[in-house]
């Protein structure tokens, strides 16, 4: 009896002890899931902390979102963080990319009412954006720009979503492959996924956002892109299939976070687990699909930037790391350690690091200037006077380190007295921004690629990558398509082009991890010379394709799958506990 006594007693003690622990691990610590080894996760108990504060508000508006008629109920299947934000030696870190996917249930598909399960899905995502917003106000930790709560932004009307979505259940509960034309471009869609036309992320600002101890605390931007998921279930035979509701954004293109799982992720509480574990395609060939496919998404921001020098140079140094770090199997060691040395010596120098910052901050006053009903609460609150106090605390700093000289730093003074004057009106000071903001942040933009070392470094460097996949034979072909002529496809000629034959060219099967166009027979391909293409450089579309390779491209790709496959053991599930930094 002693003996059970004390065995009691001590499984009792167990008991509470594990109790504790969790009470303890809950209160100060925070489960952070993460699969890419080139993540920063130094900086995960920095993020914490935030991460906790936003998942409280997004876990709430899944709460209430239901459906008392269709008995519908949301749960959330993973939140996360990702962007340059948790890059290695990143002393540049602007705002935070925040991501939700939302599971809506299971519909039953009868045959009959695709329609009907069309509006459910489309009435519950509205439900759950408006909780959101609503959930927003009342946290006083997050301040949104819009002022509308049901803010999906979409460019048709609801009749013809709810036929896209019908579409989508039809060919998802027959398990079929389909196309879905829209903005004269003709996508094809997998079973696994149904196409929602052009809805938004979500636009918010926080000064709780923080990568390290020494981050600078100010009001940042903070955007929550939402994903939804689904079940649907074919009556007849039973089947039932896990759909993603992709976003459509960017002119027609399909743009889906939840691919790009070789850019830096970090996912924020332990429901997420299930999501992860299974994230990397267990296939070879979409592995190694999804992984170019990833690098070509960089190599299109790094396009839209327009070269190291032009528009937001720092943009492309992290595009290039990224590029860099998807690609580290195939480069050479000493080749690898010289990239990273030379793009972090960059992303950790103090004088970029207060550039970036300032630039972030007055960005961030224009883009708030831009909403009357978010200025005023902002001015209100005393918010936006912070915010404008911090850019010429910046300022004096920048001063002070005698990095930049004083006829460097003298628009950027008089820029801040203007600030500081208006700082009571908003209209004065709404008026001044829309006048002379672009202005201004071109010569920011400037500033900082001026005190970029070495730029011709990162232009070679890009153009290294690029050249060890064209020995494999992978080319990066850049096409434009004419909105006032959407059946002709022009082929931008370059030395990657110019050989294609253009009668074989929708034939040849365009890749592309994220979207996938079919061109019909109607579609003319032409080519245009670089130097006398004058369209929407943001309509440029970058695809990877092998044309008619050679022997020795055949032999070079074999090698790079083969390169890429050995690290794919790297790209596993691991668990950190982060203790929340207040």
């Amino acid at each position: 009896m002693n003996k059970i006594f004390k065995i009691g007693i001590l499984i009792l003690l167990l008991v509470l002890i594990l109790i504790g622990a969790s009470i303890y691990i809950k209160n100060n610590h925070y489960i952070m899931l993460y699969i890419d080894p080139n993540n920063d996760n130094e900086s995960y108990p920095y993020i914490a902390k935030v991460s906790k504060d936003i998942n409280n508000v997004l876990f709430k508006a899944s709460e209430l979102t239901n459906d008392n008629v269709f008995g519908v109920k949301t749960k959330i299947i993973y939140t996360d963080v990702y962007g340059s934000g948790i890059l290695k030696n990143n002393e540049t870190s602007s705002d935070l990319d925040y991501g939700v996917g939302v599971y809506l249930g299971e519909f039953i598909y009868n045959g009959k009412n695709s329609k009907q399960i069309a509006n459910m899905i489309l009435r519950t995502i509205h439900n759950y954006h408006f909780n959101l917003l609503n959930e927003v106000d009342k946290s006083n930790k997050f301040f949104k720009k819009t002022k509308e709560y049901t803010v999906l932004g979409f460019k048709k009307d609801n009749k013809e979503i709810v036929n896209i979505l019908a579409n989508g259940v039809e060919n998802t509960a027959a398990g079929t492959t389909y196309t879905e034309k829209v903005e004269n471009k003709i996508f094809k869609i997998p079973p696994e996924e149904i196409l929602l036309s052009d809805y938004n992320y979500i636009k918010l600002y926080t000064d709780e956002i923080s990568y390290s101890a020494n981050y600078r605390k100010m009001l940042r931007e903070l955007t929550v892109s939402t994903a939804y998921f689904a079940d649907i279930t074919d009556e007849k035979s039973g089947k039932t299939t896990r759909v993603e509701i992709i976003e459509e954004t960017f002119n027609g293109k399909r743009f889906q976070t939840t691919f790009r799982q070789f850019v830096p992720h970090v996912y924020t509480d332990i429901l997420s687990m299930d999501f992860v574990k299974n994230i990397v395609p267990e296939d070879d060939d979409k592995y190694i699909d999804q992984r170019l496919g990833d690098y070509l998404r960089h190599c299109k921001d790094i396009h839209f930037i327009n070269g190291i020098g032009e528009v937001n140079p720092l943009k492309v140094v992290k595009r290039i790391l990224q590029c860099t770090d998807i690609l580290a199997p195939i480069i050479p060691q000493n080749k690898l350690k010289e990239i990273h040395k030379e793009i972090y010596s960059v992303l950790s120098d103090e004088t970029i690091a207060l550039i970036n910052d300032y630039y972030v901050g007055s960005t961030e006053i224009s883009d708030i200037l831009a909403s009357k009903n978010l200025s005023l609460k902002l001015m209100d609150n005393g918010k936006l006077e912070v915010l404008i106090k911090e850019t010429g605390d910046i300022l004096k700093e920048l001063e002070k380190s005698k990095k930049l000289t004083d006829s460097e730093l003298k628009p950027l003074f008089q820029y801040q007295e203007s600030l500081n004057s208006l700082k009571n009106d908003y209209s004065k000071l709404s008026e001044f921004s829309q006048a002379t903001y672009i202005q201004h942040e071109i010569y920011v933009d400037k500033l900082m690629s001026e005190h970029i070392k070495n730029k011709e470094y990162f232009i070679e460097c890009n153009n290294y990558l690029a050249g060890l996949l064209r020995a494999a034979g992978i080319r990066i072909i850049r096409l434009y398509q004419d909105p006032e002529k959407p059946n002709i496809v022009y082929v931008i000629k370059d030395d990657n082009s110019k050989d294609i034959k253009l009668s074989e060219f929708g034939k040849i099967g365009l890749e592309n991890a994220y979207y996938t166009y079919i061109y019909d027979d109607n579609t003319t391909f032409k080519f245009i010379d670089e130097k006398d293409f004058k369209g929407d450089i943001l309509r440029i579309d970058l695809n990877w394709v092998r044309y008619n390779p050679t022997q020795s491209e055949d032999k070079e790709f074999e090698k790079i799958k083969e390169q890429l496959l050995k690290d794919k053991k790297n790209y596993k599930m691991k668990i950190r506990f982060g203790l929340i930094k207040s």
